[in-house]
């Protein structure tokens, strides 16, 4: 309505409005995407017992891509775990807390973003084969 709202920074407070009151799942059911959580569990071979690890990924609950938010466990010396709940189109990265210390994942060296299309509860193992900026 470019009567009531003359510019987008008009609309903003009232989409803004509008966004808080619908939820993720309701969105995704306008999408045709699928509102089906799994629980995903991811274990991750390091190259040395001392690196922390963080998962940033496209979701809430992995930091919404921010490369230090999401801290992995350590379920042995060079294994690092977490169990998240996701939608069956999740999207990672590993690194040390930055993304100039991103994880070169096995498989994928290209630098890509993992995607995992869960479709039941599942665990996804992958190894680090180097960091950028060593």
């Amino acid at each position: 309505n470019r009567t009531k709202y003359k510019t987008f920074g008009d609309f903003v407070p009232r989409l803004l409005t509008i966004l808080d009151s619908v939820t993720v799942d309701e969105v995704r059911k306008k999408l045709g995407l699928s509102i089906v959580k799994y629980k995903v569990t991811i274990e991750l071979q390091v190259l040395n017992m001392n690196d922390d690890v963080y998962l940033a990924g496209n979701l809430y609950p992995l930091g919404n891509w921010n490369p230090q938010k999401t801290m992995m466990t350590r379920a042995s010396d060079f294994t690092r775990t977490i169990t998240f709940q996701t939608y069956p189109d999740v999207k990672i990265k590993f690194t040390r807390g930055s993304w100039e210390t991103e994880g070169i994942v096995a498989g994928y060296e290209d630098g890509n973003n993992i995607e995992l299309k869960p479709y039941r509860d599942s665990t996804y193992n992958f190894e680090i084969v180097n960091w950028k900026n060593k």
